[in-house]
């Protein structure tokens, strides 16, 4: 029987721990600055493109350059091979390692613990949500995105669970990992393989020829009146967060024209033009001298349709491949055309996608002439616009490029969760303004089942609405949108719980009211929060969370059976007074004993709390009222005074009816077995209680 893989990982030797502290080769490179992705969904072979993607190679270089001796068993997989695989779209790597080596059980665990870490700012999964890893499988186990990463028991379809030990080390991945990527990540644009220092390390300023140190590119360029200073453009209003205009890290200088209306960039290197998107075509007023290399960079995005439907100079974002692609659908052609910034009739920028969105080439025009461009397509609903740059040859032009703010990233749940006790039923209220996560004040318990029904809506600035799953843009409801449109599929605007996104279900659809159960997966107060990316300072309205726990609560047992002995005092007292202290989960036991089938009389006073509750033996200060509690939910009444392990029925002493205003209650009990009884205050968690019930057994004739 071979070793289960907890058992395998644990066998790790220190030196090979020691071996991974000493190489010092980091595990995420800059990426790790961007905001990071959410879970990614599955995204099965659809087509055949065997050949490795470049995300693909990176990740597969960069695990055998970190664990040295560790080897490759490929990316691609033959179109002719049988099944559905992601190693027919190059974005599969079976990476080789064998269960029976003590290093390399080293090597996965080290992986995988690094894979499922949090990071700094509280992501749970950072590495893996950033490289875009859909699920790793390896010796019996399973890690996917869609159950958060946990560990899982794997048994290939080919194999049987029974005769496991006769299926081959292949199936079982005894003798590889397979590790799975999405199609943005194979193309290598989530954040890990994305590095935003690198455009940095283009400035040397060290390439002086003249004698003043330190000279910087600013005091290259003398202040001369021929450049006249320019007023500062009047503030616009910012534009609805669907696409929000990025705005600029410093005011561009405008290149001027000479007589013949050729650009000068001798004393500015460059010059900046505004491209709409909606397809009308800008021709410059300036030309381009013929023979002369210029610089030509275009950055930025525009929407040409629903939040999903973004686009770039070069590519669009795909919502069924969840990534950018440089060709459209057929769908998206027919609607919208082609989508991509044409310059004099041509598309000189290529058709590899870029994840900063900004392409650079050189132009050369054969004659004296200006520039027309213009993004190809019919779309005249289309919002935003591209920005184009045009400089000198090797020009520095990032003052010139759009800048985005800062994204909120998506809430995380902390792996340390603030303690609370046992959550039954509780209402939670977020204000949209709130720009911190809001906990319940009672926890949950791990492997328990809560139902969460979700009301109201907030309001989060241009015209968007959110319910806590749905988002309205523009008067439309879309299941999932982005508010940016660097990240078209984000889900923005949603609920998070404990760091995932909430997904319930509704009869009247989006804008509604919203059901969904949820299975805790660690003790703890739940957090919620409402992922606004931008701002949420500009937010109104609030949501309504309702808590209420599905798992049925254990209840009090009965004392322990004794055997009779009428002799004894106990076995004859008429009267009994009882303490009963509502923090203890046991309970107290009389000292009376009964045989079974005689009764008693139970008269209870008092009250007790539970958290901020107030409760005596049979009901709840409910608002400033005393009433019965009814969980329809859970189907039990908590906070009751339970008699031998059994419910019993309470009848109001004093005024009131059902509910006493004095706290006084009586019943009568029969014992169903030789002994005494115990009494206990029927809760999930004693922890927090304070206060006692007064109890009094009488021994009733007959």
């Amino acid at each position: 029987m071979p070793m289960s893989v907890r058992r395998a990982l644990r066998a790790v030797i220190p030196t090979v721990v020691l071996t991974l502290a000493l190489a010092g080769l980091p595990l995420a490179p800059a990426g790790a600055l961007l905001p990071i992705e959410g879970y990614p969904n599955y995204q099965p072979q659809t087509n055949c493109s065997p050949h490795a993607k470049p995300g693909t190679l990176k990740l597969a270089n960069h695990l055998l350059k970190r664990y040295p001796g560790s080897r490759s068993m490929g990316i691609s997989r033959a179109c002719s091979a049988s099944g559905v695989s992601e190693h027919k779209e190059g974005r599969a790597f079976d990476w080789s390692l064998s269960a029976r080596s003590k290093r390399d059980r080293g090597y996965a665990r080290h992986f995988i613990q690094r894979l499922r870490a949090t990071d700094r700012a509280g992501h749970r999964n950072a590495l893996a949500r950033r490289m875009g890893i859909m699920y790793v499988i390896w010796n019996d186990r399973i890690w996917s995105a869609s159950k958060n990463y946990r560990e899982r028991d794997y048994v290939h379809s080919a194999c049987s669970r029974r005769k496991l030990r006769r299926c081959s080390v292949t199936l079982r991945h005894r003798d590889h990992m397979h590790i799975s990527l999405t199609r943005a990540a194979a193309r290598g644009l989530t954040s890990w393989y994305v590095a935003p220092g690198k455009s940095k390390k283009v400035s040397k300023p060290k390439r002086a020829q003249k004698p003043k140190p330190k000279v910087t590119e600013k005091k290259s360029e003398p202040k001369t009146k021929a450049v006249p200073k320019q007023k500062p453009e009047p503030k616009k209003s910012p534009e609805a967060k669907p696409e929000p205009e990025p705005k600029q890290a410093t005011r561009p200088h405008r290149a001027p024209r000479g007589r013949d209306g050729i650009i000068d960039l001798r004393r500015v290197a460059y010059t900046r033009v505004a491209v709409p998107a909606n397809g009308e075509t800008v021709e410059t007023r300036f030309k381009l001298r013929k023979g002369t290399t210029y610089s030509l960079t275009a950055a930025g995005l525009y929407t040409f349709g629903e939040p999903t439907e973004v686009g770039d100079a070069v590519c669009t974002w795909s919502s069924k491949e969840q990534t950018w692609v440089p060709k459209p659908n057929r769908r998206t052609r027919r609607a919208y055309g082609r989508l991509a910034l044409v310059v004099n009739g041509r598309r000189p920028f290529g058709e590899d996608c870029r994840g900063s969105h900004t392409y650079r080439t050189q132009l050369t025009p054969t004659r004296d002439r200006t520039i027309k461009l213009r993004v190809a397509g019919g779309h005249a609903a289309a919002r935003g616009r591209l920005t184009v740059v045009v400089g000198r040859k090797q020009a520095k032009v990032r003052g010139a490029l759009p800048e985005y703010p800062t994204l909120n990233p998506a809430p995380t749940y902390s792996a340390q969760p603030r303690k609370g006790h046992g959550l039954i039923a509780e209402e939670v209220t977020l204000t949209g303004s709130t720009s911190g996560a809001t906990y319940t004040r009672r926890g949950v318990e791990p492997g328990a089942t809560y139902r969460l029904t979700v009301s109201g809506r907030v309001k989060l600035g241009g015209g968007v609405v959110s319910d806590g799953q749905c988002v309205s843009v523009r008067g439309t409801w879309y299941e999932a949108a982005s508010l940016d449109p660097r990240v078209p599929g984000a889900d923005h605007g949603n609920l998070y719980v404990n760091g995932v996104p909430f997904e319930g279900t509704s009869e009247s659809g989006c804008g509604g009211t919203r059901v969904a159960e949820i299975v805790a997966d660690s003790r703890g107060r739940l957090r919620l929060d409402l992922w606004d990316p931008v701002d949420a300072s500009d937010n109104t309205g609030e949501l309504t969370v309702l808590a209420q726990r599905v798992t049925a609560i254990t209840t009090p047992t009965p004392a322990n059976r004794e055997r009779p002995r009428p002799r004894r005092e106990e076995w004859k007292q008429r009267r009994d007074d009882l303490a009963v202290d509502a923090r203890r989960a046991s309970g107290t036991v009389s000292t009376m004993r009964l045989r079974k089938g005689e009764r008693v009389r139970v008269v209870v006073s008092g009250r007790f709390r539970s958290g901020r509750r107030l409760a005596d033996a049979s009901c709840q200060r409910i608002k400033r009222e005393w009433l019965t509690y009814d969980d329809q939910v859970l189907g039990q009444d908590p906070f009751n005074l339970w008699v031998d392990g059994q419910q019993v029925t309470w009848r109001a002493l004093g005024s009131g009816r059902g509910c006493s205003e004095e706290n006084r209650y009586t019943a009568r009990f029969t014992a169903t077995k030789n002994g005494p009884l115990r009494l206990g205050v029927f809760d999930l968690d004693h922890a927090e209680n304070r206060g006692k019930l007064e109890v009094i057994l009488r021994r009733l004739k007959g």
